[in-house]
């Protein structure tokens, strides 16, 4: 008896793109097959179908190399063996609370602790600090770290030691005190550099962006990094002194492609500077990594880290930098504008998502917002449940273990080209006209973020790109956020702010001279901020001492700042405007829904227009439907509200909306709108009472601000 040999290949012969395209104009019924391309707001269209024709490098690459284009990681996750840095937060005001917070993270899985320290000011201030953490001697500090331990434990091959906790600092910019607080809290300098990890976080054009002012000129502030960078190159070669961070432009309302082009455009214009005062380049791009922010768009995260080592190879290339030192470190943290205070715990799914695309995408260190982070300082259940998403994703789903998880997937490698490509022509627009620091101070950088932002919002309020929790299924009844407003000193502390002690006198004096002399970037500057730090200076004496009066042309450099912008803020702010009204006789706004027609008539109409007004925080009561008018505008008059909408088929709008809206306005209503475009019966609706219509195109929260606004329609 002969074997018959089964053939797959031969039982499904094999199929193109033309096939394909035959049966979707079928499905289609003559519809364009635009409908099935999405548009990005970077102008990037997404086909529904991706194939081996759409790789962008054939020949050049292939998934899991380390050659050419350095689109992937150099090592599963980025990181190494035990995978990315899972990092934490920390910004309580609080000492004592914000040093058992610390403890609970590292105790509790955390592998890398960002530390924003309260602003410096003057030691002349008695005013609060402003949010951060409260630690402004380099004895605070350490008292504030003293958990987290300072050498990383004896191990065997069998049994390798744990990497050390990374800490990184958001320092705005005073960078230089800040780096120094840290060092002297942690004893850094001359002895075991390769156990310490982390990143000093230097960032002055970031910090300009963000706060449209730094405390010194930019020459300072570039002389400041310039030995901060040989400094830490010498002294802590595992930190990082430069963090280029498209944090704030992403918070402002950036797309990808122009986060990409900032951040590059920012590390660029920090290479000329540091090579201007004597840093070599190999030094300073071993100094350096990049931040990028992540939403909850998946496939343009992992596009976009993956695009940003591309981006990097070919400005390392430029320089003239070795293949070998053209890898990137990059670092992730997950968006700000897109977590809500409505429905926090939907929060959970998107900061998953992102986090998900930062372990894809190959982040060395990653950053996962808590839920509650927009409501104010997360409790203890939300920094947990924040570390715990990454644990699961490293521990459980072992997405460590994978070299590029994003590699052959023709979506994904098309998606990074394309969008590694706009973005290197923004930042060849940027370099043109000057570069980063012309960008931010001629206002270029926030109106072409603007621009893009106004599409964003559009979208958003429009409901083309919906927020579960917020503008699609409110929940009316959310109970409230009741958490206590955070302490913003120790408790019990005497007024005033902490002062130098007297040694500390002659370490300052010998700061001041240096900071106002100039000389190459030896680091000197970095070691004296650190002789004083050492010696019990406070943050904001250090700040003073770097920053002494400008000589002429070197004012304090001013700009207007970016914007820290929320998707959910028009919504939440109409929701806010509902519950104080809650809470007032009359109670919230409402609106009712006046359906006509059988259930499967009136369902969809109905339904658009409930959570319509809901999403602004409209009670949304309304008639069971059918052909009995008269017994829907009793039931109007019964509910007590002021505006009514009339829903339904097509086909009731012919037959009964004209004669309902009179009935309605009999009734009581201030006001009445219909679900729907009115297309050519707008002029009869109008003359029979409909005052408005809401349908798919309508600017939701614009919308609603306005019926609110109106004489009569709200209680």
């Amino acid at each position: 008896m002969t074997e018959k040999t089964l053939t797959f290949r031969n039982a499904f012969p094999p199929r193109g793109r033309a096939d394909w395209m035959r049966l979707v104009e079928r499905d289609l019924k003559g519809a364009p097959f635009e409908r099935l391309v999405t548009r990005t707001s970077e102008g990037i269209d997404l086909q529904p179908l991706y194939t081996a024709e759409d790789w962008p490098v054939a020949g050049e690459s292939v998934p899991g190399s380390d050659l050419p284009p350095y689109a992937l990681a150099p090592s599963p996750a980025g990181a190494g063996p035990e995978g990315w840095r899972v990092c934490q937060e920390q910004a309580h005001p609080n000492p004592e609370q914000a040093r058992r917070d610390i403890a609970q993270d590292v105790a509790g899985g955390a592998t890398a602790l960002r530390l924003q320290l309260a602003a410096a000011g003057s030691e002349a201030e008695q005013a609060d600090p402003g949010p951060g953490v409260w630690a402004e001697t380099a004895e605070a500090l350490a008292a504030l770290l003293s958990d987290v331990p300072a050498d990383v434990p004896g191990g065997s091959p069998a049994d390798p030691p744990a990497p050390p906790v990374a800490l990184l600092l958001a320092p705005g910019g005073d960078f230089l005190a800040q780096a120094a607080l840290l060092a002297a809290a942690r004893g850094w300098g001359h002895e075991h550099p390769a156990a310490w990890a982390g990143a000093y976080g230097a960032d002055p054009l970031g910090a300009l962006a963000r706060t449209g002012r730094l405390p010194g000129s930019l020459e300072q502030a570039w002389n400041q990094l310039a030995h901060l960078v040989s400094w830490s190159a010498r002294e802590t070669p595992a930190l990082t002194a430069l963090v280029a961070s498209a944090a704030p432009y992403h918070d402002a309302g950036a797309d990808n492609a122009q986060e990409l082009a900032f951040a590059l455009a920012t590390a660029v214009a920090s290479l000329r500077e540091l090579e201007a005062r004597g840093v070599a380049l190999e030094t300073a791009l071993g100094q350096m990594a990049v931040e990028l922010a992540l939403d909850d768009e998946l496939f343009l995260g992992i596009a976009k880290l993956r695009a940003a080592r591309r981006l990097w190879a070919r400005v390392a290339e430029a320089c003239a930098v070795a293949p070998e030192g053209r890898g990137l470190r990059l670092f992730a943290r997950t968006s700000v504008r897109m977590m809500t205070r409505r429905d926090p715990w939907v929060n959970l799914l998107r900061t998953t998502v992102a986090g998900f695309a930062g372990a894809v995408g190959g982040a060395e260190l990653l950053s996962v917002l808590p839920h509650d982070a927009a409501l104010g300082l997360p409790d203890d259940l939300s920094r947990r449940i924040a570390r715990n998403a990454q644990l699961i994703l490293r521990e459980e789903a072992q997405l460590h273990r994978v070299l590029d998880p994003a590699g052959g997937s023709w979506y994904l490698e098309r998606l990074t080209d394309e969008l590694a490509g706009r973005a290197w022509a923004h930042f060849q627009r940027i370099e043109g006209a000057g570069g980063m620091v012309a960008a931010l101070l001629d206002g270029t950088v926030l109106r072409e973020i603007d621009a893009v932002w106004e599409r964003r919002r559009a979208d958003v309020a429009r409901r083309k790109r919906p927020l579960t929790g917020v503008s699609a299924f409110p929940d009316l009844d959310e109970p409230a956020d009741t958490r206590p407003a955070a302490p913003r000193a120790r408790p019990g502390r005497p007024p005033g702010r902490t002062v130098s002690p007297p040694e500390a006198a002659e370490p300052l004096r010998r700061l001041r001279e240096l900071a106002a002399g100039g000389g190459s970037a030896t680091g000197a500057l970095m070691e004296a901020t650190l002789a004083a730090a050492r010696a019990g200076a406070t943050l904001a004496a250090l700040g003073e001492a770097l920053h002494p009066a400008p000589a002429a042309g070197a004012a304090p450099v001013r700009t207007t700042p970016l914007p820290l912008r929320q998707l959910s803020a028009d919504y939440e702010a109409l929701r806010d405007a509902s519950d104080a009204a809650a809470a007032r006789p009359g109670g919230r706004p409402k609106a009712f829904l006046a359906a006509l027609g059988s259930p499967a008539d009136r369902g969809p109409r109905s339904e658009f227009a409930r959570t319509f007004f809901q999403a602004g925080g409209f009670e949304t009561p309304g008639a069971t439907g059918g052909s009995d008018l008269p017994a829907v505008a009793a039931a109007f008059r019964r509910s007590g509200a002021l505006l009514a909408v009339i829903c339904g088929s097509d086909a009731a709008y012919e037959a009964q909306a004209a004669a309902l809206a009179p009935l309605l306005k009999a009734a009581g209503a201030r006001r009445v709108l219909l679900a729907g475009q009115p297309g050519r019966r707008e002029p009869e609706w109008r003359a029979a009472g409909i005052d408005g219509f809401i349908h798919r195109d309508s600017d939701v929260p614009a919308t609603l601000s306005h019926l609110l606004r109106l004489p009569g329609v709200a209680p």
